[in-house]
């Protein structure tokens, strides 16, 4: 592919249209000074050939112009087989894409929207790249052939590329003959496998061995089914046999069962017998229980009353000593309190003289703080004097000057903001012309005339645009990015912001933003003193203060005429007082310890009236006890004899108990027997339930087995087999068949590369040879990667160094080399196109001039576009066609 031209409009930084024609077959040297859009013209040839039309997000809006919406346009006229195309693409808004070929005298449109596309990225570089922005491995070709700036270093090809690469060295290899024979194997191939899997073709498609695999899984299958079919046979026939053995076994066990029942039942009739004999002695031991109780109850009276009589003759002497001692306390008690009485009298007389003395003493020390208060009100009325001359200067400090206000700080510091701002605006718009003048000129601008010597340089800048006039030549205006009426409206801006400045200076007498804070700093710090002695005067209280003091001086007065002086023997008659009252104790502990005294004494009165009336309790108890005595006596029979009826009626009931324990006894087995006869019906029909469940299951069997033996199942199971065996044999057949073209082709894939990685030497070594004569050496070996990266270089037959231990320009340089190494071999097809946007920016100016050297042969073979900023560096290079971006100007040859 050979680019003729390029034109864009609306993409980024060329807002208006502007074309870039004069490109030749061989070198080109594109430059501009930086800023000037050379990036941005490469940049838009990688959109054009390679991205997608309806492209959007985040970065395709980074095509659009500065502060502007119009749609990015894209034109590139270009040859490819000895045909003329051009492609035309819009993007973002209402995006578009035409390829079109050269017909006689027109280009004429070929194909639109996406197929445009996919054509336009085949002729480049082969393999399709996704939709949307491409990433560098989705270049193709491109990858390899153009540089972008500051990228010369060349990471690993993607793989559809690499692989572009391998088979063109294997075309060198293999020869004609070579590929007839990997077409023909290949079509073998194909027939049995997808290229892509490895694996054999199934569907419509599938080869016979396929067919015959499925037949084969279907014969396998019907020889399962026959071995199943077989073995449940032979499972059936086992399973009769075992149902037959588990039926007699269940039947023995009925029988047995049957007759542990009946043995059951005979034992709960004899249990019935001893039941009966239970129940009679049982009513024999409840008779003699109640003969026992009754002559028992006699017993217990003649007992019962003489233990009444004794306790009660206890009790009542009890009542009698408890008596003697109530009284004795009674008048023990009528001594202590009389006392009590006394000590409560006397301590209250001396508390009495105690508080008048105190009272005395009170009045004394009344006077004494009275003379201490007035101190502190003199005090008080100094600080408050002090304070209020405080207040009066802070007052005078502050005066009446107002603040600057907030408003003015902020649109002070706004407008120097605004001027700011405007001024760095107009500059970043303005337009600049640099004009170096090749022969002596006549220069006009804005009415002045200027004499421009031979080979001096000459800078204008504007705002908007910039005209100028060169005598004898004619006229040149560069408009700039932006409009004349947007230069006046930012101007006016400016002017604007500098007459609020003024407006705020002639108030304030300065227009500085931080001036003006701190001068509303300082007046409110002054408000804040006022403030702060003001506050100072109301904690100390102000007139109400002098008021208060004034009172406080009348009562600190009137205290100290109405008391008298302290003297020594006040002091001493208050303490003898203090003293006093102080031995006689506490008159409040004294009245309780009377009023306890009196509450015990009424308390041992009372016990004494309840203990005389215990006594007469006591002895009337007494005297009834005896008489109930002699009443028993008279009514009932003998004591003797009443314990002699309750021995016999004890030994009669032992008599019966021993005769109803033995009849429990024998009655006590009933439950267990109850329960075995149970276990043995339950376990009866559980056993009968089991053999009915046998019978059942038993004719089940035998009629699935008289089922199964009426098919013939060993019979089919051995037809299965020697089906599958026939099948296997031609499955077999045929995976030789296919594993051997599988083998034969993997067999030519690895001879063939085996010699493409000889071939691929050819890289290593024109890349080493590019390498040698940039270096100004007789040999710098180069090593490449699996995806023909460069990953070390040597010189001579010294060990290798990795490419990162390299300085920057050697680096750029051994990459610039893979590059073009890579670029012949991809030449054989079709001349290509390589770019390089300011890619050799670390390399000397020696080392530029072999560079250049190498380009020139290189161009011979493909077109080589070199984008730089200095096209001083490249002035040795006589052969090349050079474009002044700025200018438009072509200088050929």
């Amino acid at each position: 592919m050979i680019v003729e031209g390029i034109k864009v409009e609306g993409f980024r930084c060329f807002v208006r249209s502007t074309e870039v024609r004069g490109f030749t077959p061989s070198l080109n040297v594109v430059s501009a000074p930086n800023g000037t859009g050379k990036s941005t013209l490469f940049e838009a040839l990688r959109r054009a050939l390679i991205d997608h039309h309806t492209v959007q997000g985040v970065e395709a809006e980074k095509m659009r112009p500065w502060g502007r919406s119009v749609a990015p346009t894209v034109s590139v006229d270009f040859s490819h087989g000895g045909q003329r195309y051009r492609v035309h693409k819009r993007f973002l808004d209402d995006p578009s894409c035409e390829l079109a070929r050269w017909e006689v005298d027109a280009f004429v449109a070929v194909d639109r929207g996406e197929r445009a596309d996919e054509k336009v990225r085949a002729l480049l570089s082969r393999p399709t790249a996704p939709k949307g922005l491409s990433r560098e491995a989705h270049w193709g070709l491109a990858q390899v052939l153009w540089a972008p700036q500051g990228m010369i270093e060349l990471g690993p090809l993607g793989p559809e590329l690499a692989t572009r690469v391998r088979d063109t060295l294997a075309a060198q290899v293999v020869g004609a003959r070579g590929a007839e024979i990997e077409r023909l194997v290949e079509e073998r191939f194909r027939q049995y496998f997808t290229p892509q899997t490895l694996k054999l073709k199934t569907g419509k498609r599938a080869p016979e061995v396929v067919r015959k695999d499925e037949e084969l899984a279907l014969a396998r299958a019907a020889v399962d089914r026959a071995r199943d079919r077989h073995e449940r046979t032979a499972w059936a026939q086992e399973r009769v046999g075992s149902l037959r053995a588990e039926l007699t076994a269940a039947e023995r066990e009925r029988a047995i069962a049957e007759q542990s029942a009946q043995q059951c039942e005979a034992r709960l009739r004899s249990l019935d017998d001893a039941e009966r004999a239970r129940v009679d002695a049982a009513l024999r031991e409840r008779e003699a229980e109640a003969l026992l109780r009754s002559t028992k109850a006699q017993v217990e009276s003649w007992r019962s009353s003489r233990r009444a009589v004794e306790e009660s003759e206890r009790a009542a002497a009890d009542a009698e000593l408890a008596l003697a001692i109530a009284r004795a306390r009674r008048d023990e008690l009528r001594t202590s309190a009389a006392q009590a009485s006394e000590a409560e009298s006397s301590a209250q007389r001396a508390h009495e003289f105690m508080r008048a003395v105190e009272a005395r003493w009170q009045l004394a020390e009344a006077a004494e703080r009275a003379r201490s208060d007035r101190a502190q009100v003199s005090a008080t009325l100094a600080a408050l004097d002090e304070a209020e001359a405080a207040l009066g200067q802070a007052l005078e400090a502050r005066g009446d000057e107002a603040p600057p206000s907030v408003e003015d700080i902020d649109a002070a510091r706004a407008a120097q903001v605004q001027i700011e701002r405007s001024m760095a605006r107009l500059d970043a718009l303005s337009v600049t012309v640099a004009l170096r003048a090749e022969r002596a000129l006549v220069l006009l601008r804005e009415g002045a005339r200027d004499d421009v010597a031979s080979g001096e340089s000459v800078t204008v800048r504007g705002l908007g645009a910039v005209e100028l006039v060169i005598e004898g030549v004619g006229a040149l205006r560069v408009d700039g990015p932006i409009a004349e009426s947007e230069v006046a409206s930012e101007r006016a801006r400016l002017e604007a912001a500098r007459a609020r400045l003024q407006s705020i200076e002639r108030r304030w007498e300065t227009s500085d933003a931080r001036a003006l804070a701190d001068k509303r700093a300082l007046i409110a710090e002054r408000a804040a003193r006022v403030r702060e002695c003001e506050v100072r005067v109301r904690s100390l209280g102000g007139a109400r203060t002098r008021a208060e003091c004034a009172l406080r001086e009348q009562a600190a007065r009137a205290a100290i005429e109405a008391a008298g002086e302290r003297d020594e023997g006040l002091a001493r008659e208050r303490a003898a007082a203090i003293e006093q009252a102080a031995r006689l104790g506490d008159v409040r502990a004294l009245a309780t310890q009377r009023r306890d005294a009196d509450r015990s004494l009424g308390e041992a009165a009372s016990a004494l009236a309840v203990a005389v009336d215990r006594a007469a309790q006591r002895e009337r108890a007494s005297n009834a006890a005896r008489e109930a005595l002699v009443s028993l006596a008279r009514e009932a029979p003998a004591e003797a004899e009443c314990v002699d009826a309750y021995e016999r009626a004890a030994m009669a009931l032992d008599a019966a108990a021993a005769a109803a324990s033995r009849a429990q006894r024998a009655a006590q087995g009933r439950a267990e027997v109850e329960r075995e006869a149970r276990e043995a019906q339950a376990k009866r029909a559980r056993a009968e339930a089991e053999a009915q469940a046998l019978r059942d299951a038993l004719r089940t069997e035998e009629g699935r087995l008289d089922e199964l033996s009426q098919g013939a199942s060993f019979t089919a199971l051995a037809k299965a087999e020697e089906d599958v065996a026939r099948i296997e044999s031609d499955a077999s057949r045929l995976h030789l068949e296919a594993d051997s073209v599988k083998l034969l082709r993997e067999t030519l894939v690895r001879c063939r590369d085996e010699a493409v990685a000889k071939v691929s030497g050819e890289v290593e070594r024109a890349a080493e040879r590019i390498l040698s004569k940039i270096a100004g050496m007789e040999r710098v070996r180069v090593e490449l990667g699996e995806t023909f990266a460069p990953t070390k270089a040597r010189v001579g037959d010294g060990d290798g160094v990795a490419l990162e231990w390299l300085s920057g320009g050697e680096r750029e340089q051994v990459h610039f080399a893979v590059r073009l190494a890579l670029a012949e071999v991809l030449a054989q097809e079709e001349r290509p196109m390589v770019v390089l946007d300011d890619v050799l920016v670390a390399t000397d100016s020696a080392r530029l001039g072999r560079v250049i050297e190498v380009l020139e042969s290189a161009s011979q073979r493909m077109q080589v576009i070199v984008l730089t900023c200095h096209p001083e560096r490249y002035a040795r290079a006589a052969g090349a066609t050079r474009i002044e971006l700025a200018s438009g100007r072509v200088s050929a040859p």
